[in-house]
This record gives C-alpha cells, sequence and structure tokens, in this order.
C-alpha cells in the first residue's frame, strides 16, 4: 500500500529484491482463504501466556496481532486514533484530517494490496465494484473488516497514545514499561482540548512496533514562513485548489510552486494539474470557469523523475496488466533463497534499475522537457502515474532540474522563486501563489517514545529519513535489542 510512495522497486539495493518478495507475497494471495486458521499449539493459562504489547493498528499491526493470537500469546494493540487503519483509517472527522483523502488509490493493485486470508470479496459489493487500484477509504473498510474477522475488541486500547517505552531487567528476565496516555473524556491524547490527560503504564514480554514509517511529513526544509501572502503546504494536506491559496477569488495568471524529487511530488502535481485542467475547460456557463486561468504548476526537482504508469503491456498482444504482477513476474526470480538487503544501491544495481525504468517509459524525450531526461546510468527515481508525462507534454507541468534556494515576496499576493538548476544557474519563478513541500515523511516519530538506552542499542540517528535504525531480517530486529 501507498504510504508515500515510495514503494516503487526503484529504491531495492538489490535488483531482484522486489521481485523476489514480490513473488512470495504474490503466491499467497493467489491461494485465498476465507477462513480464519485455528490457534495452534496448546493455550496456556491466561496468566502464564507471555504477553505482546504492538504499538499501532495499521496493516502491520493488524497482521502480528493475529498471527500472536493464534499462537497463544496475551495481545495488547494500543491505537492513538479511535479506529484501526493507520493512515487508511476512514472516515475521518473531516475531509482534511489525516495524510490521504478518501478517494487516494493505491500504488499497487489489490492482488498484492491484500492479505492471504481475506478476499477483496468480502468487502460485500462484489470484487467487480472494487477498482484494481483501490481508494483509500476502501482500504480502510477492508482493514476494519479484518480486525473484526480476526482480531478481538478486547485487544485494543483506542485512543491510546505510547508515550514511552522502557527495557527493564530483573531477576525473572526482561520485561517492557510501557506509558501510555489518554483523555478521560475520550478525547484524542495529546489534544490540548477537553479533560487532562490521565497516563496508564503496563508491562510486557516483547514489543512490536508498528506505529509506521509515514509517522510525520517532512517539512523541515518550508520555504515560504506562514503569512497572508502565500500559503505553503505539506503534499499529504493537498486536497482540493482552493487549500492551496491563501486569500479567495480569481488567482488567473498565478502559478503553483511544487518542489521534490520522489513520488510523491509526481503524484501531487499530477492531482493539481488535473484539477486544474479541468476547471480551464469547464464550459463558460459556470461563474467561476476562469477562476484558474492561465495557472500552471512549476515542478522543481533535484533528479529526473520517471513516470511510470499503473497499467503496463502484457505479454501478449493487446493486453495489459497492473504493474505490480509485471514487477512481481514469477519467472523474474533468481535461483537460491530470497535474500534481506538494505543501504544504498550497488552501481550495478542501478544500471539494472535504470535499464528496466528506461525501457518502460523511454528517455522521455519526447515530452519536451529536459529536466525529465537521464543523461547516465545512475539510480533512476519514479513517480506511479498515468498523467504526468502528458500533463508535461501539454505545458500544465513545467519541470525544472534544480532546488528552490529561496522565495521572495514579489507583490501582494506572490512571491518569486529563486531556483538553482542543476547547470549551475539562477532561474527565477514570478508569480507564485502557493507552494507545496513533497519531501516525503520521516519515521522519527515512531521511534520517539524509545528509551535513549533502546535507541543507542538499535545504533538510532536521527537524521537519517529511511534507515534511523540497523535492522535486520527485512528490516524488523536488531539481534542487540531481541524482543523488540
Amino acid at each position: 500500500m501507498r504510504c508515500g510512495s515510495e514503494m516503487l522497486a526503484v529504491h531495492a539495493d538489490n535488483p531482484n529484491h522486489i521481485r523476489e518478495l514480490g513473488m512470495v507475497v504474490l503466491a499467497q494471495i493467489l491461494f485465498v482463504r476465507e477462513q480464519p486458521f485455528p490457534i495452534s499449539g496448546n493455550i496456556l493459562p491466561y496468566n502464564l501466556m507471555k504477553s505482546v504489547c504492538i504499538i499501532g493498528s495499521g496493516p502491520g499491526g493488524l497482521v502480528a496481532a493475529k498471527t500472536f493470537l493464534q499462537r497463544g500469546f496475551n495481545v495488547t494493540v494500543y491505537e492513538k486514533d479511535d479506529k484501526v487503519g493507520g493512515i487508511w483509517a476512514f472516515p475521518k472527522q473531516s475531509g482534511s484530517d489525516g495524510y490521504l483523502s478518501p478517494w487516494t488509490p493505491t500504488n499497487l493493485s489489490k492482488f498484492t494490496v491484500g492479505f492471504s486470508d481475506l478476499s477483496w470479496r468480502s468487502l460485500g459489493a462484489g470484487e467487480g465494484h472494487v477498482p484494481m487500484f483501490p481508494a483509500a477509504e476502501q482500504v480502510g473498510q477492508y482493514l476494519e473488516l479484518y480486525r473484526s474477522r480476526y482480531v478481538p475488541d478486547s485487544t485494543f486500547k483506542f485512543r491510546h497514545r505510547v508515550v514511552s517505552v522502557d527495557h527493564l531487567e530483573h531477576d525473572d528476565g526482561n520485561l517492557w514499561k510501557v506509558v501510555s496516555e489518554t483523555k478521560v473524556d475520550g478525547s484524542d491524547p495529546g489534544d490540548s482540548a477537553g479533560a487532562n490527560t490521565k497516563q496508564e503504564i503496563a508491562y510486557f514480554d516483547y514489543v512490536i512496533n508498528a506505529a509506521g514509517f509515514f509517522s510525520k511529513p517532512t517539512i523541515s526544509s518550508r520555504l515560504i514562513t506562514p503569512s497572508k501572502i502565500v500559503k505553503e503546504v505539506h503534499t499529504s494536506e493537498f486536497r482540493e485548489l482552493d487549500d492551496l491559496f491563501a486569500k479567495g477569488g480569481s488567482h488567473a495568471g498565478k502559478h503553483i510552486l511544487v518542489y521534490g524529487g520522489g513520488n510523491s511530488a509526481g503524484e501531487v502535481a499530477s492531482n493539481i494539474a488535473f484539477q486544474l485542467s479541468s476547471s480551464q475547460h469547464r464550459p463558460k456557463a459556470y461563474s467561476d470557469s476562469d477562476k484558474f486561468k492561465g495557472v500552471k504548476v512549476y515542478h522543481v526537482t533535484p533528479r529526473p523523475l520517471y513516470a511510470v504508469p499503473p497499467f503496463v503491456p502484457g505479454d501478449k498482444a493487446n493486453t495489459f496488466i497492473p504493474l505490480d504482477l509485471k514487477i512481481y513476474d514469477l519467472k523474474w526470480r533468481q535461483p537460491g533463497p530470497i535474500k534481506s538487503q538494505s543501504g544504498s544501491l550497488s552501481p550495478e544495481a542501478a544500471a539494472a534499475r535504470y535499464t528496466g525504468i528506461h525501457g518502460a517509459v523511454g528517455d522521455q524525450k519526447d515530452l519536451g522537457a529536459e529536466a525529465l531526461v537521464t543523461k547516465e546510468e545512475t539510480t533512476p527515481y519514479a513517480t506511479l502515474s498515468e498523467s504526468y508525462s502528458e500533463f508535461v507534454r501539454a505545458g500544465l507541468i513545467i519541470p525544472i532540474a534544480g532546488r528552490v534556494r529561496e522565495c521572495k515576496p514579489q507583490d501582494a499576493d506572490t512571491v518569486a522563486a529563486k531556483v538553482t538548476t542543476n547547470s549551475g544557474n539562477l532561474t527565477i519563478i514570478h508569480n507564485i501563489a502557493a507552494s507545496v513541500v513533497a519531501n516525503g515523511y520521516t519515521p522519527t516519530a515512531s521511534l520517539s517514545f524509545l528509551s535513549p538506552s533502546t535507541k543507542q542499542a538499535l545504533s538510532y540517528d536521527p537524521t537519517s529519513t529511511r534507515l534511523p535504525i540497523l535492522l535486520q531480517n527485512y528490516q524488523t530486529l536488531n539481534p542487540a535489542v531481541p524482543d523488540l
């Protein structure tokens, strides 16, 4: 599933790693089991069961809870929201809550973003009514159904925010002290409104951190200070065009700045361009048909971004299949066991990725945007979009290769953005009336409750946005802290 997105295969350091992992997932999806499997082994008395604390109830937390329950563990799931799903939890209190809009599609097909023991048909409307790339709200419904089928209500502590997790040593072994906070009136913990916050303390044998990699938007490089002139939002905050502008009325002739070089940058630029196109080409009978006349999206990216469509040609003539099924095709599996690897791509792996992406979308010279053309075999970056390329071709999205250095007020409603291009030249973008930060997410919030000693054992690096802690076994554990 999305989160961000940065889920494309272009970031794996072994050119076959993502494909091999996908084969395992795909094999499970193909053999869907409609019934929950029975609990295995002998069930111990409750007071003799090993206890497991799971922090977060997104897809990972739910699967972990179901699995440990089936193996006879005493499981408690802490969730700061009032429902399961993590970033996929719907409905929200308002359409602007959360990191995703209800209609945001997954960036992998429903054959991959599903569990082997719950079919999408189980939603009730029939699988034919679930699109190939389900919307975020449908994913939330799917996860709630998974919870109701496999994880009892008594397992969850909703509206409980974990504030500290400490590793304790004593004569009988090791325990984890977990401190959570909640509002006595049921309001969200950590919210200043409502009654006083109370804390609860519990002890567990094991802890599973399932709070999620996409726990907090990265906005540290914000270039426009909050003001009444120009509004700047993170990609996770964008829903509608009017959300981008500090003032109402007509925005004709002004422009929107998007800066970032990852999947979310391409996605948000495409979504903004789509809404602009719809507004600019609607019938003149509408009173606001000229509201966004002439508005363009300037996308500043530090590297070429390949726009990969969600559907690609299949092996047979005149056939198309979801991109993930092409990537995860069993014929790509290499001999030997699947190996877990992480870190920087080797030159050989980067070249293999470049060849694969280049073979799928070409060199992009036909788009007429020099910023999207790669001149050497380097690590390719991609965005999953079927419209980004065409909006570039139409001139609605204007890519610029470089980095935004600063934004200065231009008049009462706009700013000018100074861009240092990759060639070292200075380019100024005038009439910017809205700005979108596309710097992705940081997982540091999901690690903030760990004690300093635990972070040290995990080799915690708060400056690393991709690998802040060192883990093994497919990025799941560290031998220095085996019960976490």
